[in-house]
């Protein structure tokens, strides 16, 4: 999902050819950035192993252009990075070991602080990678290529541990994860100042985001007050938990739940874009299960009647599908090829148990139903504690069979 430039080594390490010793240090360079801010240049590929050290510099390397990875770079604690403008790292083939310590952290950095004053870090092809007390600023770009991801860190075909490290001050997302990728550790990381969303994700690993981390940017709120979920199809048999984190979800296009469980934990808002709706299709379905204290919200991101579209239960027919202590608000979308036509619509034979729940506001039915025949069946269950209000269609479809 992207390309372009970026720096490396005006110091690479040596890798000793057969059975030696692995890569050792070289000499600092004897001229190395012009300004003699930066101990060492950072601007050739990294094709063997190499290593980066922690120098009596304030500045330990400066990172020029378009450095391809393709080989193992290890970070040692405390190294200090600053980008030139426009930089990148590349890594294709290759991984990154990035581990500092609490003390000692990793910084790569701007060399002025400006949002996107270099690309970041992206990942299109690598071995397993790690990064532990590690923070990236300044990076972000606006892609100027097709279907390439406007972030400063950048996940796509790798293994990866992500802890106690941030992402900031990114002219467009932060830390972007979609594609093949595996997280081993993702915990206690910080994304804040981004432009946009401090993380987009594919709704395959949220159950790998953490409680402790910081999405929302406490002080310095990301532009985009959410995480947000790329477009996803999820298809597998997998139990999927989504989080009660300190930021809402966003679903700006569609998720359709064709196989497996989501499990939306109490407490979740989750925020829909204009026209963004979500499908539970044959083998998947939708638990959200909240209490009388830490209810479930879907609504729209703008407070609307008809902003979103609505939750289609379609051919999913399993006694799984529950709502408790749920609220749904804002729904009733008309303006797409298959509409909802309610906060909740019950297609073909599919089964829902609602309990305690509210929907409210929404410019079609509250719940609406398929025409019953002789080849589906709707079972609709409604528990007690539910309420209606301000639902232009009104409450519950005839169709249902059922009433409030």
């Amino acid at each position: 999902m992207i390309l372009k430039r970026f720096l490396i080594i005006g110091f690479l390490l040596a890798l000793v050819a057969c059975g030696g010793a692995g890569p050792t240090n070289p000499d600092p360079d004897p001229d190395p950035d012009p300004n003699n801010k930066c101990t060492y240049s950072l601007s050739e590929a990294i094709t063997v192993p190499s290593r980066l050290i922690n120098t009596a510099s304030s500045c330990d390397y400066l990172l020029e252009g378009y450095v391809n990875i393709s080989s193992t770079l290890t970070i040692d604690p405390g190294v200090q990075i600053v980008a030139n403008q426009d930089a990148i790292l590349w890594v294709d083939g290759g991984q990154i070991i990035a581990n500092g310590t609490a003390s000692a952290p990793i910084v790569m950095e701007g060399l002025n602080h400006i949002a996107g004053y270099w690309q970041g870090i992206r990942f299109a092809e690598g071995r397993e990678s790690s990064f532990d007390y590690f923070h990236l600023k300044d990076a972000g770009q606006v892609c100027s290529s097709l279907y390439c991801p406007d972030a400063a860190f950048i996940l796509d075909d790798v293994t990866i541990s992500f802890s106690n490290s941030s992402v900031s001050n990114s002219y467009v997302d932060g830390f972007y994860a979609t594609g093949n990728v595996l997280f081993k550790r993702f915990e206690n990381n910080r994304f804040y100042g981004n432009t946009l969303s401090g993380v987009v994700i594919s709704p395959k690993y949220v159950e790998f985001l953490d409680a402790a981390s910081d999405y929302l940017g406490q002080d310095k709120p990301n532009g985009d007050p959410y995480i947000y979920l790329a477009i996803e199809d999820l298809e597998s048999g997998d139990t999927r938990i989504w989080k009660n984190l300190n930021a809402p979800y966003f679903i700006g296009g569609y998720l359709n739940i064709d196989g497996g469980s989501v499990i939306i934990e109490a407490g979740t808002t989750i925020l829909f874009g204009e026209g963004s709706w979500i499908t539970v299709h044959d083998n998947g379905d939708l638990r959200a299960i909240g209490t009388a204290t830490e209810r479930i919200t879907f609504k729209g991101l703008v407070e609307q009647a008809g902003y979103w579209d609505g939750i289609t239960f379609w051919d999913s027919n399993w006694e799984e599908n529950e709502f408790n202590y749920v609220d749904i608000k804002h729904s009733g979308f008309t303006g797409g090829a298959l509409d909802a036509f309610g906060g909740v619509r019950m297609r073909y034979t599919s089964s829902l148990k609602v309990s305690n729940s509210s929907f409210s506001d929404n410019a079609e039915f509250a719940i609406a139903c398929d025409e019953p025949d002789e080849f589906d069946t709707i079972t609709l269950i409604l528990g007690p504690g539910n309420s209606f209000n301000n639902n232009a269609s009104g409450d519950i479809d005839p169709t249902c069979g059922v009433t409030p």
